[in-house]
């Protein structure tokens, strides 16, 4: 059931929110947006991933699907901000979104909503990823 539910609340999330990570994020989910040129910024609760992890999903929002640097600040509700850099140039347009969700104790669901030189799509994927 709690499954069910975070998929109903991250796919609200992405149908609806262009800025999702200057909010406070549910708990299970990592909300991840492509900023100006090939910047990354996102938010996520800090007792659900670990920062390596964190790191991994940001490197899925880059062409090179890998990031140069990375920096996480806190957020006064203990959500953990992010923001990372692209080695080279960001996948998407600014403004997409990636939205992860636990999916079970080695997967995340990745839901996104994404625009690509003028194109925009969402798509879902399953992926592995370690956990804390």
């Amino acid at each position: 059931m709690r499954y069910v539910l975070g998929i109903l609340v991250a796919l609200s999330m992405v149908g609806c929110s262009a800025h999702g990570y200057k909010h406070e994020v549910a708990p299970d989910l990592v909300v991840l947006e492509v900023s100006h040129g090939n910047r990354v910024k996102g938010r996520y609760d800090p007792g659900d991933f670990g920062f390596v992890a964190i790191q991994s999903m940001a490197a899925l929002a880059c062409a090179s699907a890998s990031i140069t640097n990375y920096a996480e600040t806190q957020a006064r509700n203990g959500d953990r901000l992010v923001e990372a850099q692209c080695n080279g140039v960001a996948a998407y347009d600014p403004g997409s979104e990636l939205t992860f969700l636990w999916r079970d104790a080695d997967s995340v669901d990745l839901l996104a909503l994404v625009s690509q030189d003028g194109q925009r799509w969402r798509f879902r994927r399953i992926l592995p990823i370690a956990p804390l």
